[in-house]
């Protein structure tokens, strides 16, 4: 906190209100945490405050005055110490200075806070640092209490993050589910090469035809004057149907143009899984995510044929 806030010739604006109550709100919930367990950080200063480039705040050191044996105060002296020393450290960084909580620059900082802030945080300050009633009665609890509301905006703040990674969770966990769909096309379709004993047990007939034509359909697409058609959003929405198997008819066309098929993404997924199918039933395939068999151009018998299918846990026995 102190290397980033308070350095000599640092021209750096205010500190926006909300950037401050979300580290207020932070440090208040880990004292809470130390003192409601009987304890004291004893060590609450701007040097001894981390601060990450997402704005996290993480309290060091908590707990080396312990270790080394400095000798204790009553614990209602050691916490008022670290309710004063949140006090100071956020007077010290509002006013982006070290010397800010001197005795002599005091009430010129305080003024400074209620020129440029709300007052509930001038309020709160005065309230760390001034301790009205002693030790034992303001406490990091009563201190929470009196800006409840702030602490409820964070919280909200809060929520409002978890929804926003949830939905790019959701978009990744879309963009797995195609991902497996093409990684189960591209095992199947074009498999073997010509002129191999493979080719004879893997031709592209039947359901395998539809897909290398379904697959012409999504990615080969070409416009008048034969000029390509590039439009990742057609491609998005073709495999989502396929994947979900809807009813919808498409026109597949062979490259010759002397082939018209009129078929329906749920037949499509069909072929899918009964091609992908075969393919676990006759390869060597391994959870593990290495290839666990040989080649497919090579013959494990006579009118079989070994082929290397690596899927892991998340994809499946089957297509879909």
């Amino acid at each position: 906190m102190e290397e980033r806030y308070m350095r000599a010739g640092d021209t750096v604006g205010d500190i926006s209100e909300e950037l401050i109550w979300s580290y207020i709100a932070q440090l208040t919930s880990a004292m809470r945490f130390v003192h409601s367990r009987g304890k004291a950080i004893r060590c609450v200063h701007a040097s001894k405050v981390l601060v990450t480039p997402q704005h996290r705040v993480y309290v060091s050191c908590c707990g080396v005055l312990d270790v080394i044996g400095d000798k204790k105060a009553p614990l209602p002296d050691l916490q008022a110490e670290d309710l004063r020393g949140l006090g100071t450290m956020l007077l010290e960084t509002l006013c982006r200075s070290i010397e800010a909580s001197q005795s002599h620059n005091l009430s010129a900082s305080v003024d400074y806070i209620a020129a440029h802030y709300h007052p509930d945080l001038k309020d709160l300050i005065v309230y760390l640092i001034s301790q009205p009633g002693g030790p034992g009665q303001t406490t990091i609890f009563s201190a929470s209490a009196r800006i409840s509301g702030r602490l409820l905006e964070q919280l909200d703040c809060t929520y409002q993050h978890m929804d926003h990674c949830h939905a790019e969770l959701a978009k990744e966990i879309q963009n797995g589910r195609l991902f497996r769909l093409l990684v189960k096309l591209c095992m199947i379709i074009e498999r073997p090469q010509r002129d191999t004993p493979a080719a004879d047990s893997w031709s592209e007939t039947g359901d395998r035809y539809l897909l290398k034509l379904f697959m012409d359909y999504v990615f080969h697409q070409r416009e008048d004057k034969d000029r390509p058609v590039v439009d990742f959003g057609s491609v998005v929405q073709c495999l989502n149907k396929l994947d979900v198997g809807v009813s919808e008819r498409i026109l597949l066309m062979s490259s010759d143009g002397q082939t018209l098929l009129v078929v329906s993404y749920a037949d499509l997924k069909a072929c899918c899984e009964r091609s992908f199918t075969e393919l676990l039933i006759a390869g060597s395939y391994t959870h593990s995510g290495g290839f666990g068999g040989r080649s497919f151009m090579q013959q494990q018998q006579p009118g079989a044929f070994a082929g290397p299918i690596g899927y892991g846990a998340s994809g499946g026995g089957r297509a879909g």
